[in-house]
């Protein structure tokens, strides 16, 4: 199996912001693991608060060739309000690339670089919170069931589905 194929788990350590107190956790060397008031916790990647958007973005590239493959890939930010998940994951992109554009943004500007023009994309968007899913295409944002399908397949029903033929529309 390849790197590429496996399930793997990386934190973002963003920087204190001027309201809050000392710094309370410490990186490992390797990048590997965080120590929090005396436990330690690992992982595959520990990002620090210096990593660029465009650095985070390098490490992770990889799943776009599984993808582009046929194959599953999912990135998922998780964390308290205020950690940071919209803006490593970049959900808009208003006019050019910045230092500031997320994950999102880079990967659909690389998947349409990387498509003959042939294929059809059709995309939709959903954010998991608490125990509800929300359709962000949707405005009213109703929470949405999740079903298994005759195929065995996992659906979101009433889910918005958007083809879209550029970076620009995604």
């Amino acid at each position: 199996m390849s790197l590429s194929s496996q399930v793997r788990v990386g934190v973002r350590v963003r920087p204190l912001s001027h309201t809050e107190g000392k710094e309370i956790l410490e990186v490992s060397e390797d990048d590997k693991s965080i120590e929090v008031t005396g436990k330690r916790f690992s992982y595959d990647y520990v990002f620090q608060p210096h990593v660029s958007q465009e650095q985070l973005y390098e490490s992770v590239k990889p799943l776009l060739n599984s993808f582009l493959d046929g194959y599953n890939a999912t990135i998922m930010a998780y964390g308290q309000t205020g950690s940071g998940k919209t803006f490593t994951m970049g959900s808009g992109l208003h006019g050019d690339f910045t230092e500031a554009t997320g994950l999102i943004p880079h990967f659909m500007r690389d998947i349409f670089a990387n498509l003959p023009d042939t294929i059809e994309l059709t995309a939709s968007f959903l954010e998991v919170y608490g125990e509800d899913i929300h359709d962000l295409l949707d405005p009213s944002r109703p929470s949405l069931p999740i079903r298994e399908d005759s195929n065995g397949g996992i659906v979101c029903a009433g889910l918005t589905c958007k083809t879209i033929s550029n970076c620009e529309e995604a």
